[in-house]
């Protein structure tokens, strides 16, 4: 595991970065721009514009022609997918969850890249996935960042893994039989973002499992809804400028926040 910083807290982004028309310009001249996005699953043919690479059944997609190739950015996620026994090769799209929020695209990504809030605001995910400092791993990368999380009492031959790819792509294993979703956030305006999660299953998955597994999940993303909707409704009142951030259960949100104002200076 490399090492991460546990120095002095960091200063958060301006808050008025995240409902700025005229930054949201520039994200998407510099940053969605170049950067690799999930696309959609391999079997759908998806016809995306720009560039694609695949990573097993999953397309993903760059606008700039010129980008570095797609391991590049993946890094060692993929070595953290088969060391999880998970066979990307075998996996087969099952369903497509689509969603919209009421906030910034950047609070999307950060709310996912910390799970300090997960003991009060999911229950359900902490009873299942060990969340504690002790036992919650966390690891960033070049353009990437992960969170480990061991499944309490078994549950399954996968435990929880959580990845995040620069800019705005989600990929995770939840804790149970073989899976993997993938999934893009992408900005509809300075205060409002959309997205999808498509979700993968080995076809020896029984439609059951498939089923419990992602009425576990559809939970855990009514949980955030109110929780990114409501920080959005705090970033925009103007009462401050900004913040800090915590050195420890914040560094996955430093990580990105310092890739932000790179491709944004």
């Amino acid at each position: 595991m490399p090492a991460l910083p546990s120095g002095p807290a960091e200063a958060t982004l301006p808050w008025s970065w995240y409902s700025d028309p005229e930054l949201l310009r520039r994200e998407q001249e510099r940053i969605f721009g170049h950067g690799w996005q999930y696309a959609g699953p391999a079997e759908q043919s998806p016809s995306p514009a720009g560039r694609t690479e695949r990573w097993g059944p999953l397309v993903f997609a760059n606008a700039d022609a010129d980008a570095p190739p797609l391991a590049e950015t993946l890094g060692p996620l993929p070595g953290f997918v088969a060391a999880a026994g998970i066979d990307v090769d075998s996996l087969r799209f099952r369903r497509r969850s689509e969603f919209e929020l009421a906030c910034n695209w950047k609070i999307a990504v950060e709310n996912y890249l910390e799970c300090y809030h997960c003991p009060t605001a999911h229950p359900g995910f902490s009873a299942i996935v060990d969340v504690s400092p002790d036992a919650y791993r966390l690891e960033t990368h070049e353009l990437t960042s992960s969170q480990f999380g061991p499944t309490k009492n078994g549950g399954g031959p996968v435990e929880g893994q959580f990845h995040w790819v620069w800019p705005a792509t989600k990929v995770y294993a939840l804790p149970g039989p073989p899976n993997l979703a993938a999934g893009p956030v992408t900005p509809l305006g300075p205060e409002r973002s959309s997205g999808w999660l498509d979700y993968f299953f080995p076809a020896k998955v029984s439609d059951a499992e498939v089923e419990e597994l992602l009425a576990f999940d559809d939970q855990v993303g009514l949980e955030d809804r109110s929780l990114v909707e409501s920080v959005q409704a705090g970033v925009t009142s103007g009462l401050l400028e900004g913040g800090r951030l915590l050195p420890e259960s914040e560094r996955l949100l430093a990580h990105f926040q310092r890739l932000v104002r790179e491709a944004l200076a």
